[in-house]
């Protein structure tokens, strides 16, 4: 393996993506120690990369960004290696020994991009980090004043064909209410940005990722579409049920989540996360008792 001056890892896709890149950057803050490595990627993101490894200077992130049109390794990045998250390819135009590309999908199988990010670094002789989740554990985020142990309900997703109408995800609200427990909806901003109403149900629309996290670390439970509050309520351990449409639970849903799905056989119908099909029958199929009925079982015995 060569010696480098430093490192520079980079990841700038949504906030389910990273939480699944996290392990691997762990494997690579500590194979590479000591040798400094930085952080260029999404600043959002910092709030968690900053664990493993401090941001990149103004300097260095701004190399990293010539390289989208670069035909040649820029001076700045001398004896620099690039680590290069993305998932199906990186947007980059330069090919060079110093840029390594690490890619989460495959359009032939549905292994999970942890997974696939992992075996990438292995292949380099990178060791997994097996004990990520422990790591990730071990500094929890305050508690939120007045949103511990209520079930949280994230009805958003980046994309909308991966949504559950919003109508099911309220009675449920309902018959959670009427149970005993203090449903909270959960809205990001594609969700204000669309104009979700939820009517009478109290809503918290966190301003921040950090925020965010303090929301799903204390929930009692988390209930979502296939989305970013699906992978970074699992990463603390909160009990998770998710609702798949299009896309596969094998692929995407972290390994502590419950899921439900519809059994059309056309299901998955993307492998890359590209979703074509305008029919959501496979949404529509699932009802809400079939959700309720999983949450008793969540729930119980405080139900």
């Amino acid at each position: 393996m060569p010696s480098f001056d430093r490192i520079l890892v980079v990841h700038n896709g949504a906030l389910g993506d990273f939480i699944q890149v996290w392990p691997s950057l762990l494997a690579l803050s500590r194979f590479w120690a000591p040798t400094p490595i930085f952080w260029a990627g999404r600043p959002a993101y910092q709030h968690w990369a900053e664990k493993l490894m401090p941001q990149a200077s103004a300097e260095d992130q701004a190399a990293v960004r010539t390289l989208y049109s670069a035909t040649q390794w820029p001076d700045q990045l001398q004896n620099t290696l690039v680590v290069w998250f993305g998932l199906l390819h990186i947007p980059v135009s330069c090919v060079h020994p110093q840029l390594w590309p690490i890619t989460g999908l495959s359009e032939n199988d549905l292994t999970p991009p942890r997974q696939r990010y992992a075996q990438a670094l292995e292949q380099r002789g990178i060791p997994q980090a097996q004990d990520w989740q422990s790591v990730w554990c071990s500094q929890p985020p305050s508690p939120c004043p007045q949103t511990d142990r209520r079930v949280l309900i994230a009805p958003g997703a980046g994309n909308d064909r991966k949504c559950w109408p919003l109508p099911r995800f309220m009675a449920v609200a309902r018959w959670l209410a009427r149970n005993g427990k203090k449903p909270v909806f959960l809205l990001g901003p594609a969700e204000l940005e669309r104009g979700v109403d939820v009517q009478n149900f109290e809503l918290t629309a966190p301003s921040h990722l950090s925020e965010l996290q303090q929301h799903l670390a204390h929930a009692e439970l988390v209930l979502s579409n296939d989305a970013g509050p699906m992978h970074l309520a699992a990463a603390w351990q909160t009990p998770t049920l998710s609702i798949f449409g299009p896309s596969s639970a094998r692929q995407w849903a972290p390994p502590e989540t419950v899921t439900i799905a519809s059994a059309r056989p056309c299901r998955p119908c993307t492998r890359d996360g590209r979703i074509a099909c305008s029919d959501l029958s496979c949404l529509y199929d699932i009802p809400v008792s079939r959700v309720v009925n999983r949450l008793k079982t969540m729930l119980t015995p405080s139900l």
